[in-house]
């Protein structure tokens, strides 16, 4: 919220961000809760459990909180564990993916290569993990490039990926992604 002569406005914050100063580890993982004091408390304890580091960690759209953390693998698996016991009934949605593709985590930091033109596709999800779990899998099965990535904020907690390349890449990757954001 800001404040200015007098009036009250509401920003919409851009979607989540991974720090920059944050290294890129083997894996991530992330976490999506349907209440933010929920997401906090769990939060915690995905850092106490083991040595994994916090790449963003905070409240979305509508009520929901999210975070996503990086580590070897094993570290976080274990960290995401023991915040889905955290988080119980409040956990929306959880994902753990070994090896991210470079351009996924491009995506989320807002780094985009210019990319012709041939085919556009779209893949919408209902939480922020999937989305991000959809991306990964159509990037890794086709030869397409992310063009825009947006997570949670003035979507009512939706996300989805934009993505470009030729048309058979383009079809492959949205099937890809697809099967994988319907698991």
């Amino acid at each position: 919220f800001a404040c200015a002569e007098g009036r009250v406005h509401q920003s919409i914050s851009p979607s989540p961000t991974p720090r920059e100063d944050a290294a890129r580890k083997p894996c991530i993982g992330m976490l999506e809760t349907g209440s933010v004091a929920v997401g906090l408390q769990t939060a915690d304890a995905v850092l106490w459990q083991s040595s994994v580091e916090m790449l963003f960690c905070e409240p979305i759209s509508p009520g929901r909180f999210v975070m996503m953390f990086t580590g070897e693998v094993e570290e976080v698996y274990s960290s995401a564990r023991r915040g889905s016991e955290i988080a119980g009934s409040e956990l929306v949605d959880e994902i753990v993916i070994p090896n991210l593709e470079h351009s996924v985590f491009d995506a989320l930091r807002g780094r985009f290569e210019e990319a012709v033109l041939d085919a556009i596709g779209v893949i919408e999800t209902s939480s922020v993990s999937t989305v991000v779990l959809a991306a990964d899998a159509s990037c890794k099965t086709a030869l397409v490039r992310p063009v825009e990535l947006r997570l949670g904020n003035a979507l009512g907690g939706k996300a989805f990926i934009t993505f470009v390349g030729e048309v058979g890449d383009v079809r492959s990757a949205l099937a890809a992604g697809a099967a994988m954001a319907s698991q």
